[in-house]
């Protein structure tokens, strides 16, 4: 009894299995004619609209068939004059726009844009921008400030980008002052995206609060707005950090020879370190070689990229620069060691091979005559640029040696009693006999 029982609920479930197999496959296929259906009739709608849309972009009066139009082919025609609308500017662009507005585009739009919907609210702010219309810019300017989505608030900062407007350049750059503001990256590709029609209030804001100084400095740069170079000097000299630094690197990027005095100023010891490392890399870019003193100055620096962003700045200045570093590189300590790697970068740049360090690690009359220290390259070897020739056996050469801090290159030492003896002496003196004349101390100074 049990076993036919257990057969006819076997039978049962492979019975229902198969009709819900069937029944997928049923609503698979059906799904799929339903959205080929569809496609092919947006398709021809598409075709019907298209020559229309097209002879407005051209220029022409918008036919009235095309404001007309309804049901499909009005939607066809709305979606093929926002695709058009992305990659258009100047006439084409303000004829797609009307055409939109006669159809009553731009109220339908705004209505949304008061929507629960975040998601009905951002996409309608990112058509808004392509239309551009001051209605448009007006509510996009409302929605940067007053929306509580951040992803809404970001869309209509990315749309207000769009109009080129210099009203939307002013509200974007007063967002910044509004309780959460929308990243100052993002606002700051906006303005780059007006392009020109930021810049007079770009240049009005350099007198404005912290952080529309910050922004505007920094866009004026990437926009290389020649003019504004008094303004961004002004703004140097002083005043907040963050304005300040953004002031010096617009000038690096500006590049005019007549800014290197200021921001030479910039590179005291009474400066943040943050700022000097800007104007260090900025005078690199202006290139004017009045400032190679200013920037040797800075090689032994405490400051990793202070030290580091001089040393790429005057290998960057014509042939002074190169020529401090070189003499640079004979010493010791950090300054050595960023000035090495700035030739270095400089010759590979140049397609060169990077230079090897040939110095001499015992200076002269530093050593009893016939004696070396155990492990350490005879001066004359070194001197002509042969690592490691003649060297007593284990030592290594001093520019292969490891580094035991910034710009640290001493030779590996060779154990005390294993070393050669010199040729006419005895051995020299125990590695562990202390610091050497020429020999760099543990902190790398």
């Amino acid at each position: 009894m049990e076993s036919l029982l257990t057969e006819a609920f076997l039978l049962n479930v492979i019975v229902a299995g198969s009709l819900l197999s069937v029944g997928l496959l049923l609503a698979t296929v059906g799904a799929r004619l339903v959205r080929g259906m569809l496609g092919a009739g947006r398709a021809r709608a598409q075709a019907h609209v298209r020559p229309m849309v097209l002879a407005v972009v051209s220029g022409e009066e918008p036919p009235d068939d095309l404001i007309a139009a309804r049901g499909a082919h009005g939607r066809a025609a709305e979606l093929l004059a926002f695709s058009y609308l992305a990659q258009v500017r100047g006439d084409a662009a303000a004829s797609l726009a009307e055409a939109l507005r006669r159809r009553g585009v731009v109220d339908r739009l705004l209505s949304r844009t008061h929507s629960s919907s975040a998601h009905q609210r951002a996409q309608a702010a990112e058509r808004l921008g392509l239309i551009a219309s001051p209605q448009a810019e007006a509510r996009l300017t409302e929605l940067i400030t007053t929306d509580h989505d951040p992803g809404v608030r970001i869309v209509a900062t990315r749309a207000l980008g769009k109009t080129a407007s210099a009203v939307a350049a002013r509200a974007l750059l007063h967002s910044l002052s509004r309780p959460a503001p929308v990243p100052e990256g993002i606002v700051a590709s906006a303005l780059l995206e007006l392009g020109p029609e930021a810049v007079p209030a770009l240049r009005e804001e350099l007198d404005g609060g912290r952080r529309q100084r910050a922004m505007a400095a920094r866009v004026l740069g990437l926009l290389d707005e020649l003019p504004c170079w008094p303004e961004l000097v002004a703004n140097v000299a002083g005043g907040d950090l963050e304005v300040r630094a953004s002031a010096v690197r617009a000038l690096g990027r500006l590049g005019l020879p007549q800014t290197a005095a200021p921001v030479s100023a910039c590179l005291s010891q009474r400066e943040d370190p943050q700022l000097r490392a800007a104007a260090a890399r900025a005078l690199g870019e202006i290139g004017n070689p009045r400032s190679v003193a200013a920037l040797t100055a800075c090689l032994d620096d405490p400051d990793y990229w202070v030290a580091h962003n001089s040393a790429a700045a005057l290998a960057a200045l014509g042939d002074a620069g190169p020529a401090e570093l070189a003499r640079a590189v004979r010493g010791e300590g950090s300054g050595a060691a960023h000035a090495r790697e700035a030739l270095a970068r400089r010759a590979l740049a140049r397609g060169e091979a990077p230079p090897v360090p040939a110095r001499s690690l015992v200076a002269a009359g530093q050593a009893p005559a016939g004696q070396i220290p155990a492990g350490r390259v005879p001066g004359d070897q070194a001197s002509a640029g042969v690592p490691g020739a003649g060297a007593p056996a284990g030592a290594v050469p001093g520019d292969q040696a490891p580094s035991g801090g910034p710009g640290d290159q001493a030779s590996a030492r060779v154990p005390a009693g294993r070393g050669p003896a010199s040729p006419a002496g005895p051995p020299g003196p125990a590695a562990t006999a202390g610091p050497g004349p020429g020999t760099p101390s543990q902190d790398g100074r």
